[in-house]
């Protein structure tokens, strides 16, 4: 596995995770999942060190155009002069030429899908590239379906972060249920994008963009546990999915879901399905006309 070789030569490393949606919550919490499986020693990314250092930063999606604004801050760091040695785990890549200016020999990166290394590799860029899974692909979704024995110990720090996370929880937590409210029954679960990334505007009415209920800095460990056995607790309600997100695809496909896949708006569903969930027998890539044709939409 070259991803772990790669980590492997770190003797330390900072981890930074991808601030997002309830999709890059579960990423994060996969790759905490991986990295204490494998006893690695690192850190959670703070602040730039005073001192040279090695990064690896979260997989995810947010290296396309429309996410530019987002990962402004994040590029600062990858510029910065003490930055030793840098990993990007499995991302997807689309029309994102300022990340592309700044990848150079420090830099590792996986892409998950043909499609994305396909763009780094005609770029031209200086860094080593490489495929591999989504981090969600091989995570061992029981154990993340644990989350955190209580929501009260989400926080080691002080007791006014404590009531932060455990109220954040519960916000989360009541929308959802909020949400489901809405299904006569559990056996069709919609779950469509409503963001930049959408490719189906009239939804059904029970649609409930799961991922997106939430945003947030998925840095604290128990916090991105606990929110990560909310996603994936709702998933499983459901005997068939339907959605265009991919994180409540993969979960959904490990939970032995029936899924309807369909793509997003730049092709990042498509390109995955392709290179992973395309020999799945629960998954089936279809489109909007298809939905509507068998009375799914």
């Amino acid at each position: 596995m070259i991803l772990l070789d790669c980590l492997k030569n770190f003797n330390d490393f900072y981890y930074m995770s991808n601030p997002g949606n309830l999709g890059d919550c579960v990423i994060t919490a996969s790759t905490y999942q991986f990295f204490d499986s494998e006893k690695f020693n690192y850190k959670i990314f703070d602040k730039v060190p005073n001192e040279p250092f090695n990064l690896v930063y979260s997989g995810g999606g947010v290296w396309i155009r429309d996410y530019r604004d987002c990962y402004q801050k994040t590029l600062e760091i990858f510029k910065d002069k003490n930055l030793k040695k840098c990993i990007i785990l499995p991302s997807s890549f689309n029309n994102c030429p300022d990340l592309i200016n700044v990848l150079d020999e420090r830099f590792i990166v996986f892409a998950r899908e043909e499609k994305s290394f396909d763009y780094l590799k005609k770029s031209n860029i200086k860094s080593q590239i490489y495929l591999a899974d989504d981090m969600v692909i091989n995570a061992d979704i029981s154990e993340l379906q644990k989350g955190v024995k209580n929501i009260y110990l989400v926080s080691n720090n002080l007791f006014e972060n404590l009531k932060i996370y455990r109220k954040f929880y519960l916000r989360v937590d009541k929308k959802i249920k909020k949400a489901l409210k809405k299904y006569d029954n559990l056996k069709i679960g919609y779950f469509l994008r409503d963001d930049v990334e959408k490719t189906i505007e009239n939804k059904p009415f029970n649609n409930f963009d799961l991922s997106n209920c939430k945003s947030a800095d998925w840095s604290n460990k128990k916090l991105a546990y606990a929110m990560s056995k909310i996603f994936i607790d709702t998933i499983d309600m459901f005997e068939t999915v339907v959605t265009d997100r991919l994180h409540v695809a993969i979960c959904a496909t490990k939970l032995n879901k029936k899924v309807f896949l369909i793509d997003n708006s730049y092709g990042k569903n498509s390109a995955v399905y392709n290179y992973f969930l395309k020999n799945k027998e629960n998954v089936f890539f279809v489109n909007y006309e298809y939905l509507k044709k068998v009375n799914f939409i």
